[in-house]
């Protein structure tokens, strides 16, 4: 895909609006699960964003991993959130740099 992405964003939210009256987050990012965390973010932080978020660079998804609890990561339930706190894992970014196996023993 070519052009602005955060620009088809806030056109899509826009149309999006215009067309049912609904406002929406848009969430732009390289995965499923990231850009879940994008359109989250998104729509917690409103008033800065625009409510379009793109973390398809870096440095700008490691600060969502960074400021989003583990709980709010796509897929984890309460039962999780604890088992994961228990572990010292207490946000996205922890949980991405986790290893893998000792995620899978407990």
């Amino acid at each position: 895909m070519t052009g602005n992405l955060t620009e088809l964003g806030r056109s899509i939210r826009s149309k999006v609006y215009r067309c049912t009256g609904i406002p929406v987050g848009v969430g732009i990012a390289p995965t499923k699960t990231l850009a879940k965390l994008a359109n989250y973010t998104a729509k917690r932080l409103q008033a800065h964003t625009g409510g379009v978020v793109d973390i398809c660079d870096p440095v700008k998804r490691d600060w969502v991993l960074r400021n989003t609890s583990v709980g709010e990561v796509w897929g984890v339930g309460r039962k999780m959130k604890a088992h994961l706190e228990g572990m010292q894992i207490l946000s996205a970014k922890d949980l991405a740099m986790a290893d893998p196996w000792m995620l899978r023993k407990t």
